[in-house]
């Protein structure tokens, strides 16, 4: 469970930091980062406690990726075409998210809604790429 408020967003990054190097996946760019630090924001912000970090590695045919969920208890889904409009006065987290992640999508959840967030893994910021 992540704290409310901007401390949040921080124990979020701390988190995946940690998850990140514990799995000895390198994030250079600091991309899955900042997507994790913007989807914890928007639901520290704008969801309903309790605002929950997930994390997970996932290895497949296609390589290895991971994945962010953060979900809260409030379960109006946000909308990435809302947040694209040109009057828009709030979602840019969102796009942000998307431009940086391999995929994006929301999902109604038991609490809530969750928000999620894909990162394929480059060759080199893969365990094993690095051992090889």
């Amino acid at each position: 469970m992540l704290p409310s408020g901007p401390a949040g967003a921080r124990a979020a990054r701390e988190m995946t930091r940690g998850c990140l190097r514990g799995w000895g996946v390198d994030d250079p760019g600091g991309e899955v980062i900042l997507a994790v630090s913007e989807l914890a924001a928007n639901a520290c912000v704008h969801g309903l406690p309790p605002v929950v970090l997930g994390l997970a590695l996932d290895a497949g045919p296609a390589g290895a990726a991971v994945t962010c969920r953060v979900s809260d208890a409030n379960p109006e889904l946000p909308s990435l075409a809302a947040a694209l409009a040109a009057d828009a006065e709030s979602g840019r987290g969102l796009v942000i998210v998307a431009a940086l992640a391999s995929r994006v999508w929301t999902e109604p959840c038991a609490h809530g809604k969750a928000v999620c967030c894909r990162f394929d893994l480059r060759p080199a910021a893969t365990p094993a790429a690095a051992a090889a």
